[in-house]
């Protein structure tokens, strides 16, 4: 079920709030963000993600970066594709970065908490046999946490 267009608002909102009072949670720029491009606000939505990738230059946890990187990449992409004119202006924002638009499909899987009290780990098995997990991040067939 979805939240219908007064639940998605609230959504934005709390977001909206939960990266003004903590901007160095990375999970608020990136659920922010993403609820923006439900939303059908592409602009706003990379325009929140890169603000998390500049207030992210101020911290180190392992692969925070990574993520946030492709968060720009496939938010930058969904703009481009319902406002084709405002690719080189995306394209600009992303160099700044080291970042260039996909040019193919990507799926990924991020797992998020706020609590240094939590042990969480992903498995991920493909259909090769093959394992990935936090000791042995890659996968023989080109996969990788």
């Amino acid at each position: 079920a979805t939240l219908g267009a007064e639940g998605r608002a609230l959504a934005i909102d709390t977001y909206r709030q939960a990266v003004a009072q903590r901007p160095d949670h990375p999970t608020g720029h990136r659920v922010y963000a993403h609820a923006l491009a439900r939303a059908g606000r592409h602009a706003e939505a990379f325009a929140a993600i890169v603000a998390g990738l500049r207030e992210g230059s101020s911290r180190q946890r392992s692969g925070v970066d990574v993520v946030m990187r492709a968060d720009a990449e496939v938010l930058g992409a969904a703009w481009v594709a319902r406002a084709p004119e405002r690719r080189a202006e995306v394209e600009a924002q992303l160099q700044r970065w080291g970042i260039t638009l996909p040019k193919s499909p990507t799926t990924s899987f991020v797992l998020t908490w706020e609590s240094d009290a939590n042990d969480v780990d992903l498995h991920v098995r493909d259909g090769a046999g093959g394992h990935a997990f936090y000791q042995r991040r890659g996968l023989p067939s080109g996969g990788a946490l």
